[in-house]
């Protein structure tokens, strides 16, 4: 997000892997070795793109990533969500739209996520709340 509240949206899939990256990243991983997140490319190898006043721009995303989730504190108990925290290497320079920049490095992430049995808990506990919003709304 820009200050203008411009954004630039670059789609991204990727795949989560179990196998452990080349090295070890500290802002993630806490000294362990975090495991791979690949970006898929799509097919022949597309990079994402994204439009700007000069058209149709290209990012070229590193081969490798790397993530790892984390516990809340307290543990992941009661329907609390744990962290996915993820990298990605952005490799072109210049990638702009408006007032946002995507710089040329290593670009950090974090997300909510749940574990199963974790999240049906939560998904019990906020069913009333949701049924009484139903309510209102009718």
């Amino acid at each position: 997000w820009g200050e203008s509240g411009g954004r630039l949206v670059l789609p991204v899939d990727v795949l989560i892997e179990s196998d452990r990256v080349s090295k070890v990243d500290d802002v993630i991983s806490g000294g362990a070795t975090p495991s791979k997140l690949r970006p898929l490319m799509g097919i022949g190898g597309d990079c994402p793109t994204f439009i700007n006043s000069e058209g149709e721009q290209t990012v070229e995303i590193g081969e490798e990533g790397g993530w790892r989730m984390s516990l809340p504190p307290g543990g992941a108990k009661n329907g609390k969500a744990s962290s996915l925290n993820f990298y990605l290497d952005i490799l072109t320079k210049g990638a702009s739209r408006n007032d946002v920049t995507i710089p040329t490095e290593r670009i950090y992430f974090v997300a909510n996520c749940w574990r199963e049995k974790e999240f049906n808990i939560g998904r019990r506990s906020i069913e009333p709340i949701e049924r009484s919003y139903r309510r209102a709304q009718q």
